[in-house]
């Protein structure tokens, strides 16, 4: 029993050589240029998706940011808050209050 103990201890000593020490050697940061091509999202839409990615802009300057009071919905003037779940950008061509059937006028937005 005490050849197989030995046996044991021997493994197990020999299997700690094989592990590096920690920061025996440091290997160099990707550059940020690196880490952005190696995680960039990759977007897949069904072809039939009439939603695709475009610039905000127009969808920005035809929009009111509004807040949530116990009433209802009001738009809120310069300057602008910093935050908070109580906002919403309101489209102002279209109502979303109409469904599904409103969404040819976002999809112009």
């Amino acid at each position: 029993m005490t050849q197989l103990k030995r046996l044991v201890a021997l493994l197990s000593l020999s299997g700690l050589m094989l592990v590096p020490i920690a920061g025996g050697s440091q290997t160099a940061s990707p550059s940020p240029a690196k880490l952005l091509a190696r995680h960039s999202p990759i977007v897949v839409l069904h072809p039939a998706e009439r939603f695709r990615p475009v610039p905000v802009d127009g969808f920005l300057a035809d929009s009111d940011l509004q807040r949530k009071t116990p009433t209802g919905w009001e738009k809120v003037d310069v300057p602008l808050p910093a935050g908070g779940a109580d906002l919403r950008l309101d489209q102002r061509l279209c109502r979303a209050v109409e469904g599904i059937a409103v969404s040819p006028c976002y999809a112009q937005a």
